[in-house]
């Protein structure tokens, strides 16, 4: 399968994964994501191997198999992929990278390979037109018994500007995300809100947008790019900091459920 083979744009601009890929390796939000989802991996299984679905660059993917878990990489992006690849024979080592797998995947239309412990889908159900679809395609190509991991964006009144720019269809509740995984062929073991704190600031974020809508349009500033976004924007310094204040909630997310949060984190296995 090539990249013209599959409507590669309806899902994310090609243009925008190198973007993409600075934004994971630096971005206080992906550095923190990706512990809270490590944290999860335990209740999949020690053994057995899992795909990455929709990983992109492969920061995430390359940061599980760090830390002793068998994870391959699997994107509709051939530019994903490749990146992914350099990224794991950089940082895994060529004979580590060797033993992994890169796969062109759309869950939307092409079947989920047979063989793995479980899947993980980390914010990408909601790019989807139909993700109870999907996410039956992924159930296809499990076993009863075999695990999915699911973050998706929490509450659709926190949509904005910045959901627009990387082509969401849709914000998730607790709720709403566990229907589409049970009607899918899951069964719901752990199910969260995470990012607690970062949701006070989505609200002020929103409402500042709101209020600049009312400016005139030569005072309006203009962040059209991803990199422009207030979202997108970090130093070394927030990093740090937020990195910190987020870790702070792990151990609730682990063991409970938080009430709110920008996120919902799902752990399920295939009936």
């Amino acid at each position: 399968m090539t990249d013209s083979d599959v409507d590669v744009r309806s899902y994310m601009e090609p243009e925008d994964i190198a973007a993409i890929a600075a934004f994971e390796a630096g971005h206080y939000w992906h550095l923190a994501r990706r512990k809270v989802v490590l944290d999860a991996l335990p209740r999949v299984g020690p053994e057995g191997r899992l795909l990455d679905i929709g990983c992109g660059p492969g920061t995430t993917t390359t940061f599980f198999n760090r830390h002793r878990h068998t994870v391959d990489y699997a994107d509709v992006h051939l530019e994903a992929l490749s990146l992914s690849r350099a990224l794991a024979n950089r940082e895994l080592g060529a004979e580590a990278a060797s033993r992994l797998r890169f796969l062109q995947l759309d869950i939307c239309r092409d079947p989920v390979p047979s063989g793995y412990a479980g899947v993980l889908l980390l914010d990408v159900i909601e790019h989807l037109p139909d993700d109870v679809a999907a996410l039956r395609n992924v159930r296809s190509g499990l076993t009863a018994g075999d695990h999915l991991v699911v973050t998706v964006p929490a509450f659709p009144g926190l949509w904005s500007r910045f959901d627009e720019k990387v082509r969401h269809k849709r914000r998730y509740t607790l709720t709403t995300a566990r229907t589409a995984i049970d009607a899918a062929g899951f069964d719901v073991e752990h199910a969260t809100y995470f990012f607690s704190p970062l949701f006070i600031a989505a609200g002020v974020v929103k409402l500042l947008r709101e209020g600049r809508k009312k400016l005139p349009v030569r005072w309006r500033a203009h962040d059209e790019g991803l990199e422009g976004l207030m979202e997108a924007r970090t130093s070394p310094l927030l990093t740090k900091i937020l990195v910190w204040v987020l870790d702070l909630e792990r151990p609730i997310v682990r063991r409970w459920r938080l009430p709110f949060g920008t996120s919902v984190l799902c752990v399920a296995r295939a009936r």
